[in-house]
């Protein structure tokens, strides 16, 4: 008897070996899932801080440089890039006019110029004809609106099949004129 009792006092141990073994296999598909979650979403709250940063560089130089959309695009694009993030290779700008939602990784760039701070009066004519006067209580405002599609990195490891997210990040500076602009 004593000697059956030794011959299997070793199956217990390897049987709870491999429930050890199913349970790492199981948690860590969940485990590789949170962390890649926690990973995008602060690159996504990076790249919010980048087109905010952008949005505010473009509506300071619009604010200098009423009727050079150019050079607002350009300064938006370099602060967006500057902390290496070159997603935004495709940039559309719409002057005088709303972005619509533009495609994963790229970036949609308007700039209106507003009557006063009421935000629904455009300024006809465009910027080049935004004024403000030492006596105007209300001046003309420039809108620079940054609108980014993010797409997370585990859209792309895992797919689009199954999982097709993408994330506008959106942002809005504005400038008052001062008198004298």
């Amino acid at each position: 008897m004593r000697r059956l009792v030794s011959r299997h006092k070793g199956i217990g141990r390897r049987a709870s070996q491999g429930q050890a073994m199913v349970e790492t296999a199981l948690i860590l598909p969940i485990i590789f899932l949170i962390l890649a979650g926690t990973l995008d979403l602060s690159r996504a709250f990076f790249a919010q801080i980048q087109i905010t940063n952008g949005a505010r560089e473009g509506a300071a130089w619009m604010r200098a440089n009423k009727t050079d959309f150019n050079g607002a695009e350009t300064r938006i694009k370099n602060e967006f890039q500057s902390q290496g993030l070159a997603g935004a290779a495709t940039v559309s700008r719409q002057d005088n006019a709303n972005c619509a939602t533009p495609a994963n990784n790229n970036m949609c760039i308007s700039i209106i110029c507003y009557r006063g701070m009421d935000s629904t009066t455009t300024v006809g004519g465009g910027c080049a004809n935004a004024s403000a006067a030492l006596d105007d209580t209300d001046p003309d405002v420039i809108e620079v609106k940054v609108v980014y599609t993010f797409k997370p990195l585990l859209s792309s490891i895992i797919g689009d099949v199954f999982f097709p997210v993408s994330i506008p990040l959106t942002t809005v500076a504005r400038q008052p004129l001062s008198p004298g602009v």
